[in-house]
C-alpha cells in the first residue's frame, strides 16, 4: 500500500492501523521501486494507474466513472480477475495520452494552441 506523496501523516496511520497481513505499507520514494515486483496495481482513480500501464503493469481501476481515470480504458475493472488480470493492448491509449501533454516551449511557441483550439 501506498499512501498519497502529499498527504502528510498518512504512511504513519496506515502503518499504525493495519491490522492485516494482506498488504505491507510502502515507504519507497519511486513509484517505480513499488513496481519491481507487483503483480498489478489496483487503483481508485490516480495517476498511479497510468504509471503501472505505461510500465505493462495491469491495474485494476475501482472508480466506476470511466471518464475520472486516465487508466480506465486499458484497466481491469472487476477483482474478480486480479489472479488472471488482463492486459490489453496500450499502444492506441498511449498515444492519445500522449497528445493531451505539452511541454512549456510548445505552449509558449503557441503549437499547443493550435492544436487545441480545433477542437472547441
Amino acid at each position: 500500500m501506498r499512501s498519497h506523496p502529499g498527504a502528510k501523516g498518512s504512511r504513519e496511520s496506515i502503518v499504525n492501523n493495519n491490522k492485516s497481513s494482506l498488504y505491507t505499507v510502502s515507504f519507497n520514494k519511486l513509484i517505480t521501486q513499488d513496481f519491481i515486483n507487483a503483480h498489478a496495481v489496483i487503483t481508485y482513480n490516480s495517476s498511479p494507474g497510468v504509471a503501472a500501464a505505461i510500465e505493462g503493469i495491469p491495474v485494476f481501476v475501482t472508480d466506476p466513472n470511466p471518464r475520472i481515470s486516465q487508466a480506465y480504458e486499458v484497466s481491469n475493472h472487476s477483482l474478480s480477475l486480479l489472479e488472471n488480470p488482463q492486459m490489453p493492448d496500450r499502444q492506441t491509449w498511449v498515444e492519445k495520452l500522449s497528445m493531451s501533454h505539452w511541454n512549456m516551449l510548445e505552449a509558449h511557441s503557441g503549437s499547443a494552441w493550435q492544436h487545441i483550439k480545433k477542437y472547441i
